[in-house]
């Protein structure tokens, strides 16, 4: 039905306000109730009082009140509603009006009382503390002592005595010390959920250091000691960070930039000016530029330079490793080098070295057996006899090659015109050779063994990829430069490359180009931030401090005596 509703309202001065409001609805509520269609704000009227319905093509108000309504001065409990029928319902007037543009209209006015009669309703409809003749001061203590008695003597019992608690466990009623809970355990304590005693081992007292190391033992202290000019940080509570009683995920404090920006927002005021650690504050407008963990090999000892990414000067791999990505990567390499690929193609791709560890976070460790073999095959000897040679040390490789052509030389039969008669003759199965000819087919293996391995790593297959130093003190006089490719270059952040597969490697790490193996092709800061911002940005992923990085990386166990 469509129904127009006019409230009338009559000033002191004589003047009529009206307050029109349409409704459209099915049956249309009458009540002090707000969410009733006709609000009406009277004592005497309930809730839900009445309601307007359609029946048989004509509209009726119906009480759902036991206090009814009244027409004519008669309490009823219907009444159909036609032009100038009025119906009063508490202290408002009803009145059915005509109006032809729509199914129903009616006019609501207050009717006027006294203001003695409204007040003494009001009075008459409160109830207070005063009706029950009980006293104040009686029920508070009696409140008090049921509370105290339920939910801090009989808790504290069966925290201090075992005997106490079992009882309380026989009976699910009597309240025990788990009614002191706060709130719900993270889900990795939820084994001793019901223990109170694993974390609080003292009552009254905050949770000690000591009760989280007894299961965390591996915990790591925040930074070493000699970075530690002020002492605050190592002596932080483990509570000062992580909070219980939160919920499953309610370990870790919310406010961690704050946290970390604290004591990082300026480091040579806390940490003295000969610090190398550089101030950060926000990842998005105060962060420095990364810088990459480069391993240094001096005179058999490796040391890192940890290098800015704008240190274009610094900014080398010292690694004495002949490499080229733009070769590797170029397609018109030789085809058998091209059938040898991994994926199927006639181009290499970043995937057939590069490949993620078995958690996809990380990426393998290089080695020469999984990234190059494949392609780089170490074979040298004769056709007829090949010598697939180790790829270890020189040492082990020229001894390798020396074992190969004496078994040769000894065996017979070879085919080279500069060995003695004795190396190139075939010898019948069972023939022994006389002592002066395993001297001279010795002899000959030997020179032959140098010739190759001059070749081997001066110019064919060391020489391609390896640095080699030479050497008339050393046996045998060729070794390889020592080098160390990093397994991570910045070890101090965390970086998931499983969470950035809709990314291509060439998005971050600019290889296209990169003809030289001492390139260091890590993306800057640049580049994560055209994705990644601030903790607190709204418009980029938020990416907070522990987002990248660790908190625990001290050397020291947390607990450990100095």
């Amino acid at each position: 039905m469509k129904c127009l509703v006019n409230f009338i309202t009559r000033r002191k001065n004589g003047n009529i306000s009206t307050k029109t409001k349409e409704i459209e609805a099915d049956t249309i509520g009458i009540g002090r109730a707000t969410d009733q269609e006709i609000f009406l704000s009277d004592l005497r009227i309930a809730y839900k009082h009445a309601r307007i319905v359609l029946f048989d093509d004509e509209y009726f108000i119906k009480s759902r009140a036991l206090s009814g309504i009244k027409v004519d001065n008669s309490i009823t409990s219907s009444v159909k509603l036609e032009i100038g029928v009025k119906v009063l319902i508490g202290n408002y007037q009803l009145t059915v009006i005509e109006n032809s543009q729509y199914d129903l209209a009616v006019e609501i006015e207050q009717v006027s009382t006294t203001d003695t009669q409204d007040e003494e309703l009001k009075i008459e409809s409160k109830l207070d503390l005063n009706h029950t003749k009980l006293n104040k001061r009686t029920l508070s203590w009696i409140g008090f002592s049921i509370v105290f008695i339920l939910f801090f003597i009989i808790p504290l019992l069966t925290s201090l005595f075992e005997p106490a608690k079992e009882i309380s466990k026989k009976i699910p009623v009597i309240p025990s010390d788990i009614s002191w809970k706060s709130g719900s355990l993270a889900s990795v304590h939820h084994f001793f959920k019901d223990d109170c005693k694993t974390c609080h081992e003292k009552a009254f007292i905050q949770v000690e250091d000591q009760s989280c190391t007894q299961c965390h033992k591996d915990t790591h202290e925040h930074a070493a000691d000699d970075l530690m000019v002020t002492e605050n940080v190592n002596e932080i509570q483990c509570q000062n960070c992580h909070k219980e009683h939160n919920g499953k995920e309610g370990m870790i404090m919310a406010s961690t930039d704050n946290f970390c920006s604290d004591c990082h927002i300026n480091l040579k005021d806390t940490l003295g000016d000969q610090t190398q650690l550089l101030d950060v504050s926000d990842f998005g407008n105060d962060h420095p530029e990364f810088r990459v963990s480069i391993p240094v090999i001096k005179f058999g000892q490796q040391t890192v330079n940890r290098i800015s990414l704008t240190d274009t000067e610094k900014l080398k791999e010292k690694n004495a490793l002949i490499f080229s990505h733009k070769a590797h990567l170029n397609p018109d390499k030789p085809e058998k080098f091209v059938e040898l690929t991994n994926n199927g193609t006639d181009k290499m791709v970043c995937a057939d070295c590069h490949r993620p560890d078995s958690g996809g976070k990380a990426m393998q460790a290089f080695t020469f057996e999984n990234q190059c073999q494949s392609c780089h095959q170490l074979v040298a000897g004769t056709k007829e006899n090949p010598l697939n040679l180790p790829h270890e040390a020189t040492t082990e490789v020229f001894y390798y090659i020396q074992q190969y052509y004496k078994a040769l030389a000894l065996e017979g039969g070879v085919p080279d015109q500069r060995a003695p008669a004795s190396v190139r003759g075939r010898r019948r199965p069972g023939q022994s050779i006389s002592p002066q000819e395993r001297l001279e087919a010795l002899e000959w293996a030997d020179k032959k063994s140098n010739e190759v391995a001059l070749d081997i790593f001066n110019y064919t297959l060391c020489k391609t990829c390896h640095q080699i130093n030479y050497s008339e003190n050393s046996t045998p006089p060729w070794n390889i430069k020592d080098f160390k490719v990093p397994d991570v270059w910045m070890p101090n952040a965390n970086f998931d490359h499983g969470k950035h597969t809709t990314m291509e490697c060439v998005d971050c790490h600019n290889v296209n180009d990169s003809e030289n193996g001492s390139d260091v092709l890590m993306p800057a800061i640049a580049s994560c931030q055209t994705c990644h911002s601030g903790a607190h940005d709204d418009d980029l992923l938020a990416t907070g401090c522990i987002d990248c990085h660790s908190f625990h990386i001290g050397e020291n166990l947390l607990g450990t005596e100095k």
